[in-house]
């Protein structure tokens, strides 16, 4: 199967001596929705970072391969004016802070209508403003009269994200990554955001990598699911088997904690202590938190266990190899 995005045994290095990433596949079937999550700090933006060639100052990688498209162009090592050539045209990214991502200063309306002229696709006013009226309408802003004449100020928060995704959007690429797309938007606005990026996939088979902590909007929307934790990839495979048969117990966790109706009225479930970033443990990254734990965790990595298309990074993924307490 052709994938749109694909990342493989990613490592990223910065300051603190510990690697950030350690070994990350993500792959991206072209067409198809992927949801990478996991708690603060698991390594899910960094890794998108990476695939947009917009690590932070003192990250870089130290080894692995990223491809975009059939064609598998590599942009590990890429030059930065080739990366500016492809960044927001084949490849573009939607970040979770609306606030910080548009400028101020400058009207909605003229912040999406630029990555076409960068990329010239747009060749004059009049074609930059109905190509940005395109894009804001594939993000859900159609029917909102002027609404590109507005500062970032006057929207609202649901509308300054659709706002950037309509940026992200604009030049028509093959890769959208989505970035904690519902992070700063209330239950109905949620909803709203998660079935515009399906529609938008349905309608015209953009890939989306979707970033998120929520567990629950992956199996709402995605067909792939990886589960990252402590910067590596813990746990994936299509998204039903993850979130209805999950074999990493941190997985299990995610889950647990989710809220429901049968749950109301008494406390949510926790994954115990908290995850210690910036070192890399001898053993299983998440034995100190895992209630199922045994010597042998502490002590060596486990391999990666494989049924079919899941796959598990645990001693004990075999259902029912797990030796009793």
């Amino acid at each position: 199967m052709d994938s749109s995005l694909a990342i493989s045994n990613l490592t990223v290095v910065g300051p603190h001596p510990h690697p950030y990433l350690r070994g990350v596949g993500i792959t991206l079937p072209k067409g198809a929705i992927a949801g990478v999550v996991g708690e603060s700090g698991s390594g899910k933006t960094m890794s998108a970072m990476a695939a947009m060639g917009l690590l932070p100052k003192g990250f870089h990688i130290s080894s692995g391969s990223i491809t975009l498209g059939p064609d598998k162009v590599e942009l590990v090592g890429m030059p930065e004016k080739e990366r500016q050539k492809i960044r927001g045209r084949r490849i573009s990214i939607a970040l979770q802070e609306p606030m910080s991502s548009l400028d101020p200063l400058v009207k909605v309306g003229k912040q999406i209508a630029e990555p076409l002229y960068i990329h010239g696709l747009a060749k004059n006013r009049a074609q930059g403003i109905a190509m940005a009226k395109a894009a804001m309408d594939l993000a859900g802003l159609s029917g909102i009269d002027s609404i590109e004449s507005y500062y970032a100020h006057q929207l609202s928060g649901g509308m300054r994200q659709r706002v950037i995704l309509a940026m992200a959007l604009a030049c028509s690429p093959e890769v959208l990554i989505a970035d904690e797309p519902t992070s700063s938007i209330d239950a109905a606005l949620k909803s709203k955001i998660l079935e515009t990026l399906k529609s938008l996939n349905k309608k015209t088979g953009l890939a989306i990598l979707l970033i998120t902590h929520d567990i629950s909007v992956v199996r709402s929307i995605c067909d792939i699911a990886f589960v990252m934790y402590s910067g590596m990839v813990i746990e994936s495979g299509k998204a039903a088997d993850v979130c209805d048969r999950p074999k990493h117990e941190y997985t299990k966790g995610l889950l647990g904690a989710l809220p429901s109706a049968d749950k109301k009225g008494s406390l949510l479930p926790t994954i115990p202590r908290e995850a210690v970033l910036g070192e890399v443990p001898l053993g299983c990254p998440f034995a100190n938190r895992c209630k199922m734990s045994r010597p042998i965790c502490h002590m060596a990595l486990p391999k990666m266990h494989i049924e079919g298309d899941h796959m598990c990074l645990c001693h004990f993924a075999k259902e029912d190899s797990r030796p009793r307490a």
